[in-house]
């Protein structure tokens, strides 16, 4: 906990470190962060577990390590993407849908939908 408090603080305070993290990578995995955290147990124990087991004996432990952590990756993020576009966006939609369908239902006015905006703080922020 305070390891990442320190690293908040970090990247909060300096603009270089806010500018490398600002990488179109960085966005990529933060778009696919949820399909990664959910998808992610089941690929380590089934895929990963399966390979490294297969590899261990014909490669030893660090070679066989680095093949499935590789392979896994290989097969993980291409999947989160997929599973981010075609199932947690449309389900995320369909589910704002029924609130709002849901609230006129009652006679109640959805909220206006607010988007984010990432505002500069810290020393080096502009005026």
């Amino acid at each position: 906990m305070l390891g990442a408090l320190i690293v908040f603080v970090s990247v909060v305070l300096s603009a270089s470190k806010q500018r490398f993290l600002e990488f179109h990578v960085f966005a990529f995995l933060g778009r696919i962060s949820y399909a990664l955290y959910a998808f992610h147990l089941l690929v380590l124990g089934s895929l990963s577990s399966w390979l490294f087991l297969h590899l261990l004996p014909r490669m030893g432990y660090n070679q066989s390590f680095v093949v499935t952590l590789l392979v896994s990756l290989a097969f993980l993020i291409p999947a989160s993407h997929f599973l981010s576009k075609y199932v947690d966006r449309p389900v995320t939609k369909l589910a704002d849908w029924i609130g709002e369908f849901w609230l006129r239902s009652t006679g109640e006015t959805p909220a206006p939908r607010k988007t984010a905006t990432v505002e500069p703080i810290g020393p080096n922020a502009g005026p």
